[in-house]
């Protein structure tokens, strides 16, 4: 079996031995959650995560030319935040509108640049991961809604990450955003300009915090061989591949193990839960394409995310 082909069985066992421990745990919460509504959600999440897990087919085939194709199809995707392979086909379908939007928006104004916008802060404790993501992503709309932001770009690919991790023995959320921002060639060179500075006061006004976050901004690096929107379309991306790591909260250290505290913290907060956003440029090109391409129904054994944005 070729090299390629050995690596995409190897990693759908991975995840699959992944998923089954992440799915256990779901469907057996924490004591904390008995007797619970909550108890209730969870064990639901874990059962059709489960239930994913096991009508999993691993296809073969040869192309045309010979080579070996190593694809995966499951007719019960559970389409679970925790769940790594419907995750993966969740962020290629991401990948892909997105890569057909940054196109249409550069062709549009070929002229833009591109920023890349992050704002952090502080983690999140056990039980408030959800609240804090409420209130990041309604910050990250009242920001871009202010007259001086809105006049300075032309549009925005948002997209919301948590980070689990361990802080003096307890389990906290750091919660921050990625923003790919359009603006026009000359943003630098007139009034428009927003430093760093002020992006860090109106991220703190919009937040309502009591201390600076941090706020990084920059252009967006283009290579030699690149223009503008093939650098724009490698972050937006990037901005697509996950919420969160696998690594942050699956570990492997002989066997496959996870902290069920933090594995029912996420799947709560992410339930429902919208991560990626739109605006300006990008959200008329988005329409601009739904109206142009023929909808097209899903089949039952493909990975199909509806509306991912």
């Amino acid at each position: 079996m070729p090299t390629r082909a050995l690596r995409k069985v190897d990693t759908t066992v991975l995840r699959l031995a992944s998923d089954r421990v992440t799915a256990r745990a779901l469907a057996n919460p924490p004591a904390d959650y008995v007797g619970t509504p909550a108890a209730k959600i969870l064990t639901g999440i874990g059962r059709r995560q489960y239930l994913c897990c096991i009508t999993r087919y691993l296809h073969r085939e040869r192309t045309e030319d010979g080579a070996l194709r190593v694809y995966m199809s499951n007719r019960r995707a559970c389409h679970s935040r925790l769940c790594m392979e419907c995750s993966a086909a969740h962020s290629k379908v991401l990948v892909e509108k997105t890569r057909r939007i940054t196109a249409h928006a550069w062709a549009a104004e070929p002229s833009m640049r591109a920023l890349f916008l992050t704002l952090t802060e502080r983690s999140a404790v056990q039980g408030q991961l959800r609240p804090t993501l409420q209130a990041h992503a309604a910050a990250i709309k009242r920001l871009f809604a202010q007259q001086r932001i809105a006049a300075a770009i032309n549009g925005s690919i948002s997209s919301i990450e948590v980070a689990p991790r361990l802080d003096n023995g307890r389990s906290t959320f750091g919660v921050h955003s990625h923003h790919l921002l359009a603006v026009r060639s000359d943003y630098f060179s007139t009034a428009q300009y927003i430093r760093q500075a002020e992006f860090v006061a109106r991220f703190q006004q919009a937040r309502g915090l009591d201390y600076r976050p941090v706020v990084d901004v920059r252009t967006v690096q283009i290579a030699a061989a690149q223009c503008e929107a093939d650098a724009a379309h490698g972050i937006a991306v990037e901005l697509m591949k996950y919420v969160f790591k696998p690594s942050h909260f699956i570990h492997r250290d002989g066997h496959v193990h996870v902290d069920s505290a933090v594995v029912a913290e996420l799947a709560l907060a992410l339930r429902n839960k919208r991560t990626h956003r739109l605006s300006g440029c990008f959200e008329v090109s988005r329409k601009a394409l739904q109206r142009a391409t023929p909808k097209q129904r899903a089949q039952p054994h493909e990975h199909a995310e509806q509306h991912p944005f």
